[in-house]
């Protein structure tokens, strides 16, 4: 089992994702947040649970909901949480 660390920028974007959700919606960011949980409990057993991204092949790319996906690196001894994504917006992850 690995430990899942958070990078800055990860913590800042899902920070930014779920602050914007709860103005429309507690009942939704929190939602989110219980899909988030699970899949970091599934990340920790099974890394390669989502598929690399065709283009930067180190990083893999997890759907959350229609609009968030998470990024995510493998290391030999942890899971990287690299940054949450719009799926409706262009980015350095596509």
């Amino acid at each position: 089992m690995k430990t899942v660390r958070w990078s800055n920028l990860a913590f800042e974007t899902y920070w930014t994702f779920s602050e914007e959700i709860a103005v429309f919606s507690q009942r939704t960011a929190i939602t989110l947040e219980d899909k988030l949980n699970a899949l970091l409990d599934r990340l920790a057993v099974h890394e390669h649970a989502c598929p690399p991204l065709e283009t930067l092949s180190r990083y893999r790319k997890c759907v959350l909901s229609k609009n968030i996906s998470l990024i995510y690196e493998v290391t030999t001894d942890s899971i990287e949480l690299v940054s949450f994504i719009d799926n409706r917006m262009e980015h350095g992850f596509i």
